[in-house]
């Protein structure tokens, strides 16, 4: 039986020998010799570069049909970046996955294009606001913990508002101030990743942290893997921009379809080599979808699918991207761009669950501080 093992996991190794392969004549000059230090890709941690089967980590992932990442070859034998810190012996994925299991969220019905959607479909839907005399919610985000917002980094300051200082929770219409379920709370905290740097459009992902966990609203879960369950996937958010004669406040929702790496390249050819855009679409770490493209009020929302909820009564979302950029909205064909959650599941967990987790007392009482 250990045997008949070892043949599968052999043989599971093989494909990703060849996609390592690939990588590496794609980019030899960064390659590294065994033993020199590296970048752990999932979770952007120090590691070390070794061979494949002296790394239980990459091991590990390779049995779960993810890839590690190669930084070199030592003869035939691929080198991975295996990470040095103990807290790394849980891959990247796992933390997340757990919480989402907690996560008890409504089973909701079929959706349709640019439909409105009723308040209690997306209870994890937050908008994200600043200024100080009135808010505006420039930015849509994700709710993935009780006391954690995710979005774009681009959301959490521009010259005109500054700094990102309020999230709305449980809100359907943001033109709506005495909805009853809506909650504005202030932000304690801001992560930006750290490897966004404005007006880059890479590494477009930052966590807001609320100054209380907030128990009422159910927090979406997150896709640990680079590969995608579906082809289609759902949009939702607050179409602030005027198109088609009107000017909407209230949450739509659209059907996206994934598009390969080299059409999206082709629509931005324009914007490649540009700082916004330097090295062209990276499939490592950003989606394209296309379709009713979200307008420029969507950034920062979520791009997400259902789990099927038909062996259970219940069903809930996963997030896969959070919208980063694209063309002009609600236009047919456009091309969406959307940071690709996978790629930074390892530093998401860190500050969500690991630096701060537990740290703050819930409070659904508290009188919410509003702006007309």
């Amino acid at each position: 039986m250990r045997k008949r093992n070892l043949v599968i996991i052999f043989f599971d190794i093989i494909p990703l020998v060849s996609i390592f392969s690939v990588l590496l004549s794609n980019c030899l000059t960064s390659a590294l010799f065994e033993g020199e230090n590296c970048t752990v890709r999932l979770t952007h941690e120090e590691g070390r570069c070794i061979k494949v089967r002296d790394c239980q980590y990459a091991l590990r992932l390779i049995r779960s049909r993810r890839n590690p990442g190669v930084c070199g070859f030592k003869g035939n034998d691929p080198l991975v970046c295996c990470p040095l810190s103990s807290k790394m012996e849980e891959l990247p994925g796992t933390l997340s996955v757990t919480k989402c299991m907690g996560y008890d969220d409504i089973l909701i019905e079929r959706l349709f294009l640019s439909e409105q959607v009723p308040l209690h479909k997306f209870s994890h839907m937050a908008a994200i606001g600043k200024h100080a005399t009135y808010i505006p919610w420039l930015c849509g985000g994700s709710l993935i913990s009780y006391n954690f917002v995710l979005s774009a980094a681009h959301c959490a300051y521009n010259q005109e508002y500054k700094e990102a200082q309020w999230i709305r929770l449980g809100v359907f219409d943001l033109n709506n101030t005495i909805e009853a379920n809506h909650r504005t709370v202030k932000i304690s905290q801001i992560y930006t990743h750290p490897n966004y740097k404005y007006p880059s459009y890479y590494y477009d992902n930052a966590l807001f942290k609320m100054d209380k966990n907030y128990y009422a609203y159910k927090p979406a879960c997150l896709h640990p893997y680079h590969n995608l369950p579906h082809e289609n996937l759902l949009i939702i958010g607050w179409t602030n921009e005027s198109y088609s004669g009107t000017t909407r406040g209230y949450i739509l929702n659209a059907t996206l379809s994934l598009v390969d790496r080299k059409t999206c390249a082709k629509r931005y050819k324009s914007v490649a080599k540009t700082r916004k855009l330097k090295s062209g679409i990276l499939d490592e770490i950003q989606i394209c979808a296309s379709d009713a493209n979200t307008c420029q009020g969507d950034s920062g929302g979520p791009l997400h699918y259902r789990v099927d909820p038909k062996s259970s009564r219940q069903g809930h979302f996963v997030i896969a991207g959070i919208t980063s950029f694209g063309k002009p909205c609600g236009r047919k064909n456009s091309i969406g761009v959307y940071t690709r959650v996978s790629a930074f599941i390892g530093w998401i967990e860190d500050i969500v669950w690991r630096q701060n987790e537990d740290n703050l007392e819930p409070d659904d009482f508290d009188i919410d501080i509003e702006y007309s």
